[in-house]
Protein backbone atom coordinates (compact mmCIF):
# COMPACT_ATOMS: atom_id res chain seq x y z
CA UNK A 1 0.00 0.00 0.00
CA UNK A 2 1.32 3.42 -0.96
CA UNK A 3 1.22 6.14 1.67
CA UNK A 4 -0.40 9.38 0.53
CA UNK A 5 2.10 12.17 1.03
CA UNK A 6 -0.36 15.04 0.59
CA UNK A 7 -4.09 15.49 0.45
CA UNK A 8 -3.81 17.00 -3.03
CA UNK A 9 -3.04 13.74 -4.87
CA UNK A 10 -5.36 13.21 -7.82
CA UNK A 11 -6.52 9.61 -7.90
CA UNK A 12 -8.46 9.80 -11.19
CA UNK A 13 -6.78 10.36 -14.56
CA UNK A 14 -8.51 12.49 -17.21
CA UNK A 15 -9.58 10.43 -20.21
CA UNK A 16 -9.53 7.07 -18.42
CA UNK A 17 -12.75 5.09 -18.09
CA UNK A 18 -14.07 4.09 -14.68
CA UNK A 19 -17.05 2.35 -13.14
CA UNK A 20 -18.10 4.66 -10.33
CA UNK A 21 -20.34 3.89 -7.37
CA UNK A 22 -22.06 6.28 -5.02
CA UNK A 23 -23.08 5.69 -1.43
CA UNK A 24 -26.78 5.47 -2.35
CA UNK A 25 -26.14 2.27 -4.33
CA UNK A 26 -26.02 3.74 -7.87
CA UNK A 27 -23.32 2.56 -10.25
CA UNK A 28 -22.26 4.31 -13.43
CA UNK A 29 -20.39 1.90 -15.70
CA UNK A 30 -17.69 2.85 -18.18
CA UNK A 31 -17.75 6.62 -17.79
CA UNK A 32 -14.73 8.72 -18.81
CA UNK A 33 -13.31 11.09 -16.21
CA UNK A 34 -13.28 14.57 -17.75
CA UNK A 35 -11.92 16.59 -14.83
CA UNK A 36 -12.94 18.67 -11.87
CA UNK A 37 -15.58 21.41 -11.69
CA UNK A 38 -16.59 23.84 -8.98
CA UNK A 39 -20.13 24.04 -7.65
CA UNK A 40 -20.64 26.76 -5.03
CA UNK A 41 -16.93 26.55 -4.19
CA UNK A 42 -16.90 22.75 -3.75
CA UNK A 43 -14.80 20.66 -6.14
CA UNK A 44 -16.92 18.09 -7.98
CA UNK A 45 -15.89 15.13 -10.15
CA UNK A 46 -17.05 15.33 -13.77
CA UNK A 47 -17.55 12.26 -15.98
CA UNK A 48 -18.85 11.78 -19.53
CA UNK A 49 -20.86 8.78 -20.73
CA UNK A 50 -20.48 7.04 -24.11
CA UNK A 51 -23.65 8.87 -25.19
CA UNK A 52 -21.94 12.22 -24.41
CA UNK A 53 -24.01 12.89 -21.28
CA UNK A 54 -22.36 14.55 -18.29
CA UNK A 55 -22.34 13.10 -14.77
CA UNK A 56 -21.15 15.26 -11.87
CA UNK A 57 -20.48 13.58 -8.52
CA UNK A 58 -19.75 15.11 -5.15
CA UNK A 59 -16.56 13.33 -3.96
CA UNK A 60 -18.11 12.96 -0.49
CA UNK A 61 -20.75 10.62 -1.97
CA UNK A 62 -18.43 8.51 -4.14
CA UNK A 63 -17.97 5.00 -2.71
CA UNK A 64 -15.62 3.50 -5.29
CA UNK A 65 -13.99 3.99 -8.69
CA UNK A 66 -12.78 0.99 -10.68
CA UNK A 67 -10.51 1.71 -13.63
CA UNK A 68 -11.75 0.02 -16.79
CA UNK A 69 -9.62 -1.23 -19.68
CA UNK A 70 -9.83 1.31 -22.47
CA UNK A 71 -8.11 2.30 -25.66
CA UNK A 72 -8.15 5.96 -24.61
CA UNK A 73 -5.17 7.16 -22.64
CA UNK A 74 -4.57 10.56 -21.02
CA UNK A 75 -2.43 11.87 -23.88
CA UNK A 76 -4.98 10.88 -26.53
CA UNK A 77 -7.77 12.39 -24.44
CA UNK A 78 -5.98 15.74 -24.11
CA UNK A 79 -5.25 15.83 -27.83
CA UNK A 80 -8.86 15.08 -28.72
CA UNK A 81 -10.24 17.80 -26.45
CA UNK A 82 -7.74 20.55 -27.31
CA UNK A 83 -9.22 23.57 -29.01
CA UNK A 84 -7.34 24.96 -31.95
Amino acid sequence: MREISTYNDEILIEGCEYSVGTNDGREFSKVAFSGYKKLYGKTMLSFTTNKDKQITINPSYMSFAIEEETEMNPVTYRQSTEKE
